[in-house]
């Protein structure tokens, strides 16, 4: 989505905001998953984490295309068939349908939830979370940022400067980038330019502008919540499993 460079006209961007919501949906779900432990004064199996990981990234990832809705919902069928497949059974059609229906709400209310406590931030901590976000998505594409406000020179009428929010550098190539990052709550927009900003886009090399917006937002606040609501929603794969634990409590004549 870099109109302005005439890079992916369409505005696709397959393979950068696609990583940045699955690596931020499963880093989701395990932070999850920990606080859950953490509450409940165990440590779960390295499985359990795993299985926490994958949900949050297929929440996150689905989200991102689809909406929250059907990422929460998909995050919840992985998370049952995975939870099944973990005890060496065959998952169990109303329990993968539970588990998505539980996360398609948790992540409709995650999504509201982040979207509005973004949305309250002042401009400096929004400017600050489009600089994260940003720095993110050029190290997903092996540029390393070497500079946080760069001052760059400018020629002829108009501005004589701009100041860059990252300077990058490709671990590959050794290519050095220049990114303006842009943050709005908004599901699309077209980056709102300074007129230093719009004159760097023709005369500084390997400028881009890196737009965040809510809907990424969304798919990793969403995918926390809809992996939070998975969780304990029924550990039996049938009754009699509850029932065989519920006996195991008892004490023996």
């Amino acid at each position: 989505n870099n109109p302005v460079n005439g890079s992916d006209p369409n505005g696709h961007w397959f393979g950068i905001d696609d990583g940045f919501a699955i690596i931020g949906g499963a880093l989701g779900g395990i932070i999850v998953q920990a606080a859950i432990d953490a509450w409940n004064g165990e440590l779960s199996s390295i499985g359990d984490y795993g299985n926490a990981a994958v949900s949050g990234a297929v929440t996150a990832e689905v989200t991102l295309h689809t909406g929250p809705v059907v990422g929460g919902a998909a995050g919840g069928a992985t998370h049952s068939v995975l939870n099944a497949a973990l005890k060496g059974e065959m998952p169990d059609a109303r329990e993968v349908a539970t588990e998505a229906a539980l996360g398609a709400v948790g992540g409709k209310i995650g999504q509201v939830s982040g979207k509005a406590i973004v949305g309250s931030l002042s401009k400096q901590t929004k400017g600050d979370i489009g600089e994260v976000m940003a720095g993110t998505k050029e190290l997903l594409r092996g540029n390393v940022p070497t500079q946080l406000q760069a001052k760059v020179g400018l020629t002829g009428p108009g501005p004589k400067k701009t100041i860059v929010d990252i300077q990058t550098k490709n671990a590959f190539t050794g290519t050095q980038y220049n990114v303006e990052s842009k943050f709005t709550m908004a599901p699309a927009s077209s980056p709102n330019l300074t007129k230093a900003q719009q004159k760097a886009v023709n005369q500084i090399n390997n400028y881009r502008v890196i737009q965040s917006n809510g809907t990424e937002i969304g798919a990793l606040s969403g995918a926390p919540v809809a992996v939070g609501s998975t969780e304990g929603s029924n550990s039996c794969q049938s009754s009699s499993d509850c029932g065989s634990d519920k006996s195991d409590d008892m004490e023996t004549p």
